[in-house]
């Protein structure tokens, strides 16, 4: 077993050891707070009189102060200590000591990051984060290529989750309301040469609307480029005006989607495709982006909790026979449930292949929960370490599988990830991260007030496009130029407008400390991993031990660091019987605000596996393995509860998250797993009485 020693200056550790550096410098820079506040035009009078501290007034909001924050410290103690490594619970662990300092001491600050002028510092500290997550990613981010990349931070996935499907509504749509404006104004466009586009589409004029609502993400970026630079080189300004102006007018934006809808087609309405593993967010997003859930197409998964291929390939044919626009297509890099991974490669591939077919579709990767592994995969210089060189680490990851799936998030649209999470630093953190910086040309808000930049222009959207230029070093300054435009008016390209730096401040300084490559963030990364391997072979040894009591099965491998457990009694045949003598087991495990968390020896989750997200074979296959009645774990009613006593629609599932680096390190001469299969085997046979 590694040791663990390396791990030792990360944290501020499970019983605190690192208290005094951590206090230390804290109060280092608390102090320089106050230095930097009392340098600020020193000449001024103090407006709080060192006379101050002697009236009743002032004593008495102290006290009541203090009071208040005594008594919230004491309520906090009963807090899940998410921390410890008795915790195996949600997605959630210590946090990272530099990231932690680093928002504690810049809330001080307090910037606002929706504009350069409110955060000059750490708007651009979050942008670079951006960039840093993009490299982990294997995306482009020099400006000497194209597509450049880019990334920011979010109050969490869900919103990053919303403005990935923002981003594909503006570019899936956007290309009808501009050859209405090239029809409008008469404009006699040339044809489209040298643009990334098939030789049937080279000419926007002939096009139909079909053929304009499957254009990919480049392909609308390059029409949308060539056509304001065609109509900018008319001697008629004002056509151009006009142009811009239909443009503008007649966007999905601007109609709504009733509307726009109406206008441009009559056939169906555009959807999204999604595992039945996806985050509930995306449910929420289409409502929010007011298409509805009922344009979530659900495609089924496989025996190992993966979205299945073949059917999203069957799920694809059908949208392309019905002429459904098909907005995105969504793996997940980790689910909820279990951790597991989406096979994007394959995603990638029926991309391509719909995409000659003349059906196309964005791809989104809701990374949330594994896109951090990606540093397991990455040297310093972001190039993929071969498959063969990290087996040498593990029992088990990773399977080729896994490998294909991480070497395929360079060629999709967008990612979100979560920082919070896997990053370890603390909520809420999300951030999404694009392939093609260019996309915000489509998706922007102007409010003079916030963005205007003082050039008359109130933040124009375009100005962010790098123009091509004769020589790669003027190329290089307009980047520079539009980098610095984007800094200033960051807050018109994002779903949020005002939101904190600290965070910011967070996530660039634990990067910094640990970059995001295999020898650094990659090396905490793989210890979740390696704990994940450890536990998955301490359950079998378990299972063997209890085979005469209870039977023990794990739903799947696990993909990543989400391991679940589940447990029948040995002799029970009723599916809702063995639910209930799980949740009992459960109540051990689970988080009782009633009661003083020192009362829990172990702390964890649980999930429920629905019969209505699995296929006959897989939910036979666990039937088996737990000795239930299949005909005992079978579909309800609509209201989910059409069941007799021994019947359920559900498999109770306890879940645990090796998240905590510690979980190996021996204490009294067991280490964190090994003491956790021994108390839940004194558990599962208490309550077989």
């Amino acid at each position: 077993m590694e040791k663990l020693d390396f791990l030792n200056p990360y944290f501020l550790g499970p019983y605190g050891e690192n208290d005094a550096i951590f206090e230390k410098i804290i109060t280092e820079l608390f102090r320089d707070h106050i230095y930097w506040r009392r340098n600020f035009h020193p000449e001024d009078i103090p407006p709080i009189s060192t006379m101050a501290t002697y009236d009743t007034d002032y004593n008495q909001f102290i006290g009541r102060m203090r009071q208040e924050l005594h008594k919230l410290t004491a309520q906090l103690k009963s807090s899940v200590p998410s921390y410890h490594p008795r915790y195996v619970g949600h997605m959630v662990s210590d946090m990272l000591m530099p990231g932690l300092i680093a928002q504690l001491v810049t809330t001080l600050y307090n910037p606002n990051n929706v504009n350069s002028e409110t955060a000059p510092v750490t708007i651009k500290l979050e942008l670079d984060v951006g960039l840093q997550l993009a490299r982990m990613f294997g995306f482009n981010t020099e400006n000497t290529k194209e597509p450049i990349a880019w990334g920011h931070l979010t109050s969490g996935g869900t919103t990053a989750n919303y403005e990935g499907l923002l981003n594909f509504k503006a570019a899936k749509f956007y290309p009808l309301p501009l050859k209405a404006a090239v029809d409008a104004v008469g404009f006699k466009m040339s044809v489209l040469e040298g643009l990334p586009l098939p030789a049937t589409k080279l000419d926007i004029a002939s096009m139909t609307h079909w053929e304009l609502l499957n254009l990919s993400i480049d392909e609308v970026l390059a029409l949308e480029k060539h056509c304001l630079s065609e109509i900018d080189k008319q001697p008629d300004r004002a056509l151009a005006s006009r142009f811009r102006k239909c443009v503008a007018d007649n966007r999905i934006e601007s109609l709504g989607l009733v509307s726009f809808s109406n206008k441009y087609w009559s056939g169906e309405l555009p959807v999204i495709m999604v595992p039945v593993t996806a985050h509930y967010s995306w449910e929420k997003a289409m409502k929010f982006l007011g298409f509805g859930s009922a344009q979530i197409i659900k495609i089924p998964i496989d025996d190992h909790m993966r979205m299945d291929s073949a059917m999203l390939d069957k799920a694809l044919a059908e949208a392309f026979g019905k002429k459904q626009p098909v907005l995105a297509v969504i793996g997940v890099l980790g689910s909820t449930e279990f951790g597991t991974i989406d096979p994007i490669h394959e995603i990638v591939v029926l991309r391509d292949k719909w995409h000659s077919k003349g059906l196309h579709f964005s791809i989104h990767v809701d990374a949330a929960w594994g896109g951090y592994i990606s540093t397991v995969f990455r040297d310093g210089n972001g190039e993929m370490i071969p498959r063969k060189a990290i087996r040498k680490e593990f029992t088990f990851f990773p399977s080729e599988e896994l490998y294909s799936a991480f070497d395929a998030l360079s060629e999709v649209d967008s990612i979100t990830v979560d920082p919070h999470k896997m990053g370890f630093l603390p909520f809420g953190v999300g951030a999404f991260v694009a392939r093609n910086r260019s996309i915000t040309r489509l998706f922007s808000l102007k409010a003079p007030y916030v963005f205007d930049d003082g050039s008359g222009e109130g933040g124009d959207q375009a100005s962010i496009e790098c123009e091509v230029l004769g020589s790669d070093a003027e190329r290089v300054r307009e980047q520079r130029r539009s980098e610095e435009k984007l800094y200033s008016q960051f807050g018109q390209w994002i779903v949020e407008g005002s939101k904190p730096g600290s965070v910011a401040a967070a996530a660039y300084v634990s990067h910094a400390v640990l970059p995001l490559d295999h020898n650094n963030m990659g090396r905490i990364i793989a210890q979740t991993i390696l704990s994940c391997e450890y536990f998955y072979e301490a359950f079998q040894k378990i299972k063997l031990d209890l085979k005469d009591k209870v039977h023990l099965v794990m739903p799947i491998e696990p993909d990543t660091n989400l391991v679940a457990i589940m447990f029948n009694p040995i002799g029970n045949r009723d599916a809702a019987t063995m639910n209930r003598y799980s949740y009992r087991v459960y109540e051990h495990f689970k988080v009782d605000a009633t009661r003083p968390v020192q009362d829990k020896h172990f702390l964890g989750t649980h999930t429920l596996l629905y019969r209505s997200n699995l296929g006959s074979p897989y939910a036979i296959k666990i039937c088996r393995e737990l000795n239930i009645d299949e005909q005992s774990f079978r579909l309800g009613d609509e209201s989910g509860i059409n069941m007799d006593e021994k019947a359920s629609d559900h498999l109770f599932v306890l879940r645990h998250t090796t998240m905590n680096p510690w979980l190996r390190v021996e204490t009294n001469g067991k280490n964190y797993i090994d003491k956790y299969f021994e108390y839940l085997k004194a558990v599962l046979l208490k309550e077989l009485v």
